[in-house]
């Protein structure tokens, strides 16, 4: 589905692609470069990196049912968002130049780049289903995420080693360059996008209505209620265990940045690999118990993850990249589209952002404990509670409607 499918010849959805291909990959410098450059010129501390990260996601508490509800022209919204995320990252490399860069500098940073990006997702997860064809969305998903794949493969390892030879600033500075390219992709699509009809006699709009309605329909669909449920749970463990990953490698086991680095292009091997056996790991196991498997491999990988403090560090990290990787792609790929098919089009932002408020919301919080806790046991012992939690969602998920699910119901068609 990768390397075949009609949408190799949808001239608009490979300008959207090769826009975000470029894009993710300098997202995937700068979730290397940005604690790093925390850690290593500023001497930040598990509670500060944790901080770091919690502002990055904490928009998504305060904004994302707003983008949802409000967001109708999106293309527009996204182009917004790159245009502003351009900007705010290109002032630290521009600071760091003047010697004036500040952990409260990334702090404001990493709240402004949330900020935008859950617009930018809101509006991003309601314009792909309405860009291509109903029936080619699985094959549009599991391209996209095959370009977050190569930024996973690629990314890290090139973080790693610009981080050493150029440094932290610098390296989120080619992160900056990247969005324009996002925007010049955007700004040349030419297919009109749809817009919601208007209805004689109905009632003017609200945004606390539409919010309304976005939550309940969400919560009355066992098969997203569940999915939501389940990844909310795992996702707090997550969270809480990511921001530690490169505590732990850079103050427990002493990796430099370039090995650093290297570990997370093992993610993103195993990311790749993932996308290629999707549709077969859910012939073998069902939809249903790839859901549930998938999360209890990447609960494995985060109990693997500080094993590395007792011999084999590299080797260990890699295992556990890479097992990380494997399961959150081929379970992405398939929740995502999921839950796109089962909603109808004038839901589509809603029910993004219900998921955004709720997934990705969990981070701040997440991330803030995983700080506070790292400060007291060690982010080894941390990351360790975070697969604990991740072991959880599995049960959840097994145990809820979309557990017991076989295969894919209809699409909606709405």
């Amino acid at each position: 589905m990768i390397f075949r499918g009609r949408l190799w010849r949808h001239g608009d959805f490979l300008r959207l692609w090769a826009g975000q291909s470029v894009s993710v990959l300098g997202t995937a410098v700068t979730w290397f470069a940005l604690p790093s450059a925390a850690i290593l010129a500023l001497h930040a501390g598990p509670f500060q990196v944790g901080l770091l990260a919690a502002l990055e996601r904490l928009p998504f508490v305060f904004f994302s049912l707003l983008a949802g509800a409000w967001l109708d022209r999106r293309r527009p919204v996204m182009i917004a968002c790159d245009v502003g995320r351009a900007v705010v990252l290109a002032s630290i490399p521009i600071a760091a130049l003047l010697h004036l860069l500040t952990l409260n500098q990334l702090y404001a940073v990493a709240f402004l780049v949330g900020t935008l990006t859950v617009f930018f997702d809101v509006a991003y997860l309601a314009y792909l289903p309405s860009l291509v064809p109903h029936g080619a969305l699985l094959e549009g998903n599991t391209k996209m995420h095959a370009a977050h794949s190569l930024a996973d493969l690629v990314g890290p390892g090139l973080a790693g080693v610009l981080v050493q030879a150029l440094g932290a600033a610098r390296a989120i500075g080619l992160d900056a360059l990247s969005y324009l390219v996002s925007i010049a992709m955007l700004l040349s699509i030419r297919t009109p996008e749809a817009r919601e009809p208007f209805v004689e006699g109905a009632p003017p709009p609200s945004i606390r209505r539409e919010i309304a309605e976005g939550l309940r329909w969400v919560w009355n669909q066992p098969l997203i209620r569940s999915q939501l449920i389940g990844l909310t749970v795992g996702g707090l463990g997550f969270w809480m265990a990511l921001p530690m990953a490169l505590v732990f490698i850079y103050d427990v086991i002493h990796l430099s940045p370039a090995l650093a680095g290297l570990v997370f292009v093992f993610e993103g091997v195993a990311a790749l690999l993932g996308l290629l056996i999707s549709a077969a790991v859910v012939r073998f196991l069902n939809l249903g118990r790839t859901m549930w498997v998938t999360q209890l491999v990447m609960a494995a990988g985060l109990l693997l993850f500080p094993v590395a403090a007792l011999g084999f560090p590299f080797a260990v990290l890699a295992a556990s990249a890479f097992l990380l990787g494997l399961a959150d792609t081929v379970q992405d790929v398939n929740q995502v589209t999921l839950r796109q098919t089962q909603t109808p089009r004038r839901l589509q932002g809603r029910m993004n952002a219900t998921f955004r408020l709720f997934f990705w919301g969990t981070q701040p919080v997440a991330s803030f404990l995983g700080g506070a806790l790292a400060s007291h046991v060690g982010p080894g012992a941390t990351i360790f509670v975070g697969g604990v939690l991740a072991v959880g969602s599995a049960a959840l998920i097994a145990f809820s409607p979309l557990g017991r699910v076989r295969e894919a119901p209809e699409p909606v068609t709405i």
